[in-house]
């Protein structure tokens, strides 16, 4: 198990709602693969432009539409 201090508290999370400890192999790394995502995004926080205007978010969907 990673010992992250995310990754720590998401099994601890696992165990106390669920009653169980990560149940494979894949869970450390999954486990891994969601601090990173979770990073990845705090990284982007405040640098898109639409992100905290719906109208702009759909303008900017309505002009990457295919034709």
């Amino acid at each position: 198990m990673p010992d992250s201090a995310l990754a720590l508290q998401m099994a601890d999370m696992i165990r106390r709602w669920h009653g169980i400890a990560p149940p494979s192999a894949c869970a450390p790394q999954a486990l891994a693969e969601l601090e990173a995502v979770i990073a990845a995004l705090a990284e982007l926080d405040g640098t898109v432009p639409f992100d905290c205007e719906p109208a702009q978010f759909e303008a900017a969907l309505l002009e990457c539409r295919e034709p």
